[in-house]
């Protein structure tokens, strides 16, 4: 959505204090200031910056707004739909199912659920460049037994998998790709 909230057109420049509204020049911004201003103190407060590890600025997510849009709870319009115990990233509706904006910030996990450990195939790529999914692995049995996985490659007890949501046992990070091919 790259149009200007006042007229429609097209619009490259944002409010310089939330960016989280654009506008296709000057003249639709200040005519939009006295509706815009009570959202945009709230962005800001929305947005507290904090130095986070290895002393850059990250942006704090705080639990009345939407990391996603910046749209704030409490109203019908704006319930709270996912908070991740980890990041304290939150999501709207809108933003829980939109691909950019419904992942939190967690490396290795979505909202606290931890990724899919499925044995890599050649369509677990990702589209956009190419590279071949990498995560845990819960592989089918008879492949483990096929490739003779040693026993202390595998962790101690079965977990429910993020993705497919079943409990295996899987391999230790590290060693899908001896046994299987990774690219």
């Amino acid at each position: 959505m790259d149009n200007c909230i006042v007229c429609g057109r097209y619009a490259e420049a944002r409010c310089s204090a939330c960016r989280g509204v654009r506008y296709c020049g000057s003249q639709c911004q200040k005519q939009d200031w006295k509706s815009h201003k009570s959202d945009c103190k709230s962005f800001q407060v929305a947005t507290l910056n904090v130095v986070g590890a290895g002393g850059n600025v990250q942006e704090k997510p705080v639990p009345t707004h939407c990391t996603g849009c910046k749209l704030k709870f409490g109203s019908e319009i704006g319930k709270r739909d996912e908070l991740c115990p980890d990041c304290g990233y939150a999501a709207c509706a809108d933003c829980a199912c939109h691909n950019r904006r419904g992942t939190c910030y967690c490396e290795n996990s979505n909202f606290g659920h931890k990724y899919c450990g499925r044995v890599p195939e050649w369509y677990h790529c990702s589209s956009r460049t190419g590279r071949v999914y990498r995560g845990d692995n819960h592989p089918d049995p008879y492949d483990a037994e096929l490739h003779a996985v040693p026993a202390a490659q595998w962790e101690a007890a079965p977990r429910t998998c993020g993705n497919c949501w079943q409990t295996k046992l899987c391999l230790k990070r590290g060693y899908q790709c001896k046994y299987w091919m990774c690219q």
